[in-house]
């Protein structure tokens, strides 16, 4: 029975795993930049995280992410702080103090270039379980995710992170 179960599991997360090496996507990468396009034009990012955050974002073979933001300056972010347990802008995760994290499992699309990843586990409560859906370019050891956001004025942008590959 166990070897049974192995090879469902084994059916299951193989296609991701195809799906992962196929896209280039496995690999620990390192934030370059984080910025918001919308009618002002290329803007740096906001929120609590700054335009400049520290980060990495880890995708393994298996179909598990994991991400952690940090603001460069956590001092000057906790005053626009969130409440863990908050309502959350859509399709972004919250950040607590400066600070964002979560893990999961994630799905790639290699025909619409796109990304999900659906959070197990993360920094703010009212993260678990979403699904959080970004479009991506690869090239070279440079992934590019783009996503639309909304910043603390309420505008609705398009957010760009770009991220360099330091693990293959």
């Amino acid at each position: 029975m166990r070897s049974l179960f192995g090879l469902q599991v084994m059916a299951i997360l193989l296609p991701q795993v195809i799906q992962a090496q196929a896209a280039g996507l496995t690999g620990t990468w390192q934030l370059v930049s984080r910025t918001d396009s919308g009618v002002q034009g290329v803007v740096p990012a906001d929120g609590d995280l700054g335009s400049d955050p520290l980060a990495l974002l880890i995708y393994d073979r298996a179909g598990n992410v994991s991400v952690q933001l940090m603001a460069r300056h956590r001092d000057n972010a906790s005053r626009l702080a969130l409440e863990a347990g908050a309502p959350t802008p859509s399709n972004n995760s919250a950040s607590v103090g400066g600070y964002d994290a979560y893990f999961g499992h994630y799905a790639v699309d290699t025909l619409t270039h796109t990304i999900t990843h659906e959070l197990v586990g993360a920094l703010s409560s009212a993260d678990v379980g979403r699904h959080l859906t970004r479009h991506y370019q690869i090239v070279n050891d440079t992934l590019r995710l783009s996503f639309e956001a909304r910043r603390i004025d309420g505008q609705a942008v398009q957010r760009r992170l770009v991220w360099v590959r330091v693990v293959h």
